[in-house]
C-alpha cells in the first residue's frame, strides 16, 4: 500500500515541478528525492504533503486548500496491518491539519465516521457534515444534498441523453437516499453507468468492496467465530439493547441511520413489485430481534394480546427480567417527517387502544412502546417508557408514562443550547 501512495504524492510533486528552481538547497533535496521515490524514509513521506503546503505558501504567498477524498480508503484496506497505517496516516493528516499556517482548511470526504477514525484523533476543530444530520442552527446539513444527483440534475442528464422516459425507472432504482433537508438523491456511478449502458443494474456493488476493520480486530485477537460475529453485530446490538436500558433516546436517533445503512434500495424496488411490501419492515425488525428468543425472553411476533394483536413484544421469561418491549409498525407513502411522525403516533395509540399492555406477567415492572413508521429506505420512530403503579394491573392507566421521545428531538434540542 505504501507503494501506491508513494505514487500519488510522486505524481503530486510532478505537478509543481516549477519549484524546483526556486527552492533552497536543502528544499530542493527533499523534493526531488519525493518526486523521484528515492527516499525510502516513512517521515519524509508521512510529511511530504505538509512540506508541498509549505513550499506553494512561499512561492505564492497563500495558504492552501487541500482536498482528500476517500481518506478512510487506506485504513478499511490495511489487511495485515492496520496498526503502520494508523500511525502513518495520523502523522500525514496531523502534519496538514494541526496547527499548520500553510493550510487554510481541508476537505475529508469518506463513508468512515469522523468522530470514529483514530488517525484523525489528533486534530483540532473537525467539523462532520454527514447527509442525515438534521437541519439545526450549527448549519451541519448544509452540504447535504451534495452527496449524490438531485433530481433536478437527473433530469438535465436524461435531457442530454434524450431519456427522459426513463425518470420513473431511475427514480426507482437509483433514488436511494433522502437527506436531512427532504432533497432525494442519487447514486451518481450508478446514474451514469446505467445511462451509458442504457441498463439498469446494480453498478455500486460492482464498482469495489464495502470492507470494514473488523478483519484486522480478528487478526489480532485469532480468528474465533464468535468474535466475527460479535464484530459485524455490534452496532445493531448496541441500538436494540438501548431499549432494554430505557434509553428511547439513543433507539430513536439511532435506529432510523441503521436502517438507511443496512437497506438497498434494490430490496425495496424489488418488494414493491409483490405483495411482501407491506410486510417488509415487519420482517426486518423481526429478523433482528431473532438473537433475543431463548431462555431469558420470548419474541412474539402478531400473537394476540388484549382486544389485538401487536406487531412484536418481548416479554421476559426469566423472573429476574422485568421489562417487556412492544413494537408497532406503520407504513407511509410520503416521506414528509410530519406524516411519518404521525404515523409513529398513531402506533402508539393502538398500543394504548388495543390494551397490548394488560397481558403482560406480573413480574414485569417496566415496558418500552415503539412506534416505527416505514417509507421506503426511511424510518421515523416514537417511543416512551412506562413503569408499574399498581401490584394488579386491571387497566392501562395502571402504567405510569415516565420518558418520550422522537426521531430527530434530541438533536434539535441540542441546536438550541
Amino acid at each position: 500500500m505504501l507503494g501506491k501512495i508513494k505514487e500519488r504524492i510522486s505524481d503530486l510533486y510532478g505537478k509543481h515541478q516549477y519549484l524546483i528552481d526556486i527552492l533552497p538547497e536543502y528544499n530542493k533535496k527533499d523534493f526531488v528525492a519525493v518526486l523521484d521515490r528515492e527516499t525510502t524514509g516513512v517521515a519524509l513521506w508521512s510529511n511530504a504533503l505538509s512540506c508541498l503546503a509549505r513550499y506553494l505558501n512561499e512561492c505564492f504567498g497563500k495558504s492552501s486548500v487541500i482536498l482528500i477524498d476517500e481518506y478512510d480508503w487506506p485504513m478499511e484496506n490495511s489487511r495485515g496491518f492496520y496498526d503502520k497505517s494508523d500511525d502513518f496516516f495520523r502523522t500525514m493528516y496531523s502534519s496538514i491539519a494541526k496547527e499548520n499556517r500553510n493550510v487554510d482548511k481541508i476537505l475529508f470526504v469518506g463513508t468512515f465516521p469522523l468522530r470514529q477514525s483514530s488517525f484523525l484523533s489528533g486534530l483540532n476543530n473537525v467539523v462532520a457534515y454527514p447527509m442525515h444530520e438534521r437541519p439545526n442552527h450549527s448549519g451541519r446539513a448544509i452540504f447535504s444534498d451534495t452527496f449524490g444527483f438531485t433530481e433536478e440534475e437527473i433530469k438535465h442528464l436524461l435531457e442530454k441523453k434524450h431519456q427522459n422516459k426513463k425518470l420513473k425507472e431511475l427514480r426507482l432504482y437509483y433514488n436511494g437516499y433522502r437527506t436531512s433537508t427532504g432533497v432525494h438523491i442519487y447514486n451518481p456511478h450508478s446514474v451514469i453507468s446505467c445511462l451509458e449502458k442504457n441498463e439498469i443494474d446494480n453498478y455500486w456493488i460492482n464498482s469495489g468492496s464495502a470492507t470494514t476493520f473488523d478483519q484486522d480486530v480478528i487478526e489480532s485477537v485469532g480468528q474465533d467465530e464468535s468474535v466475527v460475529i460479535g464484530m459485524e453485530y455490534t452496532k445493531t446490538n448496541e441500538i436494540y439493547e438501548s431499549l432494554f436500558k430505557k434509553d428511547i433516546v439513543t433507539f430513536c436517533n439511532k435506529f432510523p441511520l441503521l436502517y438507511m445503512e443496512l437497506m438497498s434500495c434494490f430490496d425495496i424496488a424489488g418488494l414493491k413489485k409483490g405483495k411482501l411490501h407491506e410486510t417488509w419492515y415487519h420482517i426486518f425488525v423481526l429478523g433482528t430481534l431473532a438473537m433475543y428468543h431463548g431462555v431469558e425472553y420470548r419474541v412474539e411476533s402478531n400473537r394476540e394480546a388484549g382486544d389485538g394483536r401487536p406487531d412484536v413484544r418481548i416479554i421476559p421469561i426469566n423472573q429476574n427480567k422485568t421489562d417487556s418491549i412492544t413494537y408497532e409498525f406503520k407504513r407511509t407513502e410520503n416521506e414528509d417527517s410530519d406524516i411519518m411522525k404521525h404515523a409513529t403516533k398513531v402506533a402508539l395509540d393502538q398500543i394504548f387502544d388495543k390494551c397490548y399492555r394488560m397481558s403482560l406477567p406480573n413480574h414485569v415492572k417496566e415496558i418500552v412502546e415503539v412506534g416505527i413508521a416505514f417509507c421506503d429506505k426511511v424510518a421515523f420512530v416514537s417511543a416512551r417508557c412506562l413503569k408499574r403503579k399498581k401490584e394488579i394491573i386491571t387497566k392501562n392507566e395502571d402504567w405510569e408514562v415516565v420518558s418520550e421521545w422522537e426521531t430527530g428531538k434530541f438533536i434539535a434540542n441540542c441546536a438550541l443550547h
